[in-house]
Parts: C-alpha cells; sequence; structure tokens
C-alpha cells in the first residue's frame, strides 16, 4: 500500500506553516537529524590496524564518488578492507537518506523557490538558507 504525502506548498508568504509541516513529516519519515546535522556524514577509519605509518592514512573527501578524491584502500590488510567496505556502504545509505530528506523539502516548494534553493545538496543547509 502507498501512502501519500501532503503538505503545504513554500512561496514567500507561508514559511512557517510549510515549516511545522515539513518538520513533521521530515520526523514521520525518520530524516529530521539530517535537517539537524545529528545525522553526520560516515568518516572511516583511515588507518590500516597493522600499520601506524601516517603515509598510509587515507585522505577523506565529502564524496567518495569525487573524482579529485582518492577513495582507494591504502593497505591489504583484511580487517582494515573490512572497516573500508563497511564505510562505503555506510556513506551510500546516509547519501541515500540524504537525498530523500532533500528531495523532500524541495518537493513541497514551488517551482521558482526550487530554481532558487537548487544548489543547496545538503538539508542543514537549505532549511537554514530558508528561515
Amino acid at each position: 500500500m502507498t501512502t501519500t504525502t501532503t503538505a503545504t506548498i513554500l512561496n514567500e508568504r507561508n514559511y512557517r506553516q510549510w515549516a511545522l509541516e515539513m518538520e513533521s513529516i521530515l520526523f514521520r519519515q525518520g530524516y529530521w537529524k539530517f535537517v539537524t546535522g545529528e545525522m553526520r556524514v560516515p568518516r572511516p577509519q583511515i588507518v590500516p590496524s597493522t600499520s601506524s605509518d601516517a603515509s598510509t592514512t587515507l585522505k577523506v573527501a565529502r564524496d567518495p564518488r569525487d573524482p579529485n578524491s582518492n577513495f582507494e584502500p591504502k593497505s591489504d590488510d583484511a580487517a582494515y578492507l573490512t572497516r573500508f567496505e563497511n564505510f562505503l556502504r555506510d556513506w551510500e545509505r546516509w547519501q541515500m537518506n540524504n537525498d530523500k530528506a532533500s528531495g523532500l523539502i524541495t518537493q513541497f516548494m514551488e517551482p521558482t523557490t526550487q530554481m532558487r534553493y537548487r544548489e543547496y545538496k545538503e538539508p542543514k543547509a537549505l532549511q537554514a538558507s530558508l528561515k
């Protein structure tokens, strides 16, 4: 069974009503912590367990899909590789839910408002910019 979510569409005159409804929707669907910043981007344990050499650390980027970042494991240590794979899985799950939260927020905006705020990809920054 599919449930349809309805809310006030944000325009220049109804921010308070819209914000109350959005908070309720985001709470109900489990995305409110993305808006408050409580749900943070996962960070990997980046040092292989068999090495204390700082040169083997991995640079942490905001987005593993970023072509300018190096998200290749720096070790063949099995425990490290497992932690690295777990981090990537957790990051992908976080990114998917972060995108869903942003999508819910923008779904209930007038098209002109959506265009004005389209560059915001983080729900916390998007919500803050609307206040």
